[in-house]
């Protein structure tokens, strides 16, 4: 009575965690597998195959593979009824929900710009770049203008960051999310969708560049420019680099590329 006892709680118990006992072996109906090995590949199964292949060939057990049944992978192939193997469908993966950036945070966002020598450009070299990057994107306009080999330099040397928050009070994604609810991956998604938009579209040194895109990708997706700059240039160190740049992009064969 007692091992029947023990035996029952443990029963209740793996039924409680959605497992049935079939015979000799645990089955799980959620994923349609057995969680120990096919039992169709008992000695039993193994005779039915002779059987059904109109001959009959003693046992051998080194060719008794209990894995047979499912092409010597279970975790991919299952068995269900014991006639044929077929695919399994993989069980999605449980991904943690993502919970809302929250009003004022980052999501690792950064606002850059590179050195600016003139309000009137003559050279490419001249113009400076400013462009949104962080989370493992980068999002400007002209479109990937950041990205582009010949403004690496850019990349590798900006001298004006700001952060990049969430808005402190009201707003909305285009899809109607609230900012307060927004996340961090929607916040980026809307971000690259403001870039595919404005991909293509005339550029305007006055009225339609770089920062303008900046700033209207931010207010669209729920972001603000920070009010002060995390990084601001040395005295003189905007004149500096961009002579430096324009020597780079000479020696890079990028002249005539361009500005931002």
């Amino acid at each position: 009575m007692p091992s029947r006892t023990l035996r029952t709680a443990v029963l209740a118990l793996l039924v409680s965690f959605g497992f049935v006992e079939a015979a000799s072996a645990y089955y799980n109906p959620r994923t349609g597998r057995f969680l120990n090995r096919d039992p169709i590949g008992e000695p039993g199964a193994v005779l039915t195959r002779h059987v059904a292949s109109n001959g009959f060939v003693p046992r051998d057990p080194a060719e008794d593979n209990p894995y047979r049944f499912v092409k010597n992978d279970p975790i991919s192939w299952i068995d269900p009824d014991g006639m044929a193997a077929q695919r399994g469908e993989s069980q999605p993966s449980i991904q943690p929900k993502e919970d809302p950036a929250g009003r004022g945070k980052t999501c690792g966002l950064k606002i850059k710009r590179s050195a600016i020598c003139t309000l009137f450009p003559k050279d490419s070299c001249q113009f400076g770049h400013e462009w949104i990057e962080g989370g493992g994107g980068r999002w400007d306009h002209p479109k990937d203008y950041a990205e582009d080999p010949c403004h690496e330099w850019d990349r590798n040397h900006p001298v004006w960051e700001w952060n990049a928050h969430v808005k402190l009070f009201g707003g909305q994604l285009p899809d109607g999310t609230s900012c307060a609810k927004a996340t961090c991956s929607q916040i980026k998604a809307c971000l690259q969708q403001a870039e595919n938009d404005w991909a293509g579209t005339r550029y305007n040194f006055l009225s339609r560049n770089c920062i303008n895109f900046v700033d209207a990708a931010l207010n669209k997706c729920c972001m603000a420019r920070g009010a002060l700059p995390t990084r601001v240039p040395a005295p003189f160190e905007e004149w500096k680099l961009c002579a430096e740049r324009c020597k780079w992009m000479s020696e890079h064969g990028c002249c005539g590329h361009g500005g931002a």
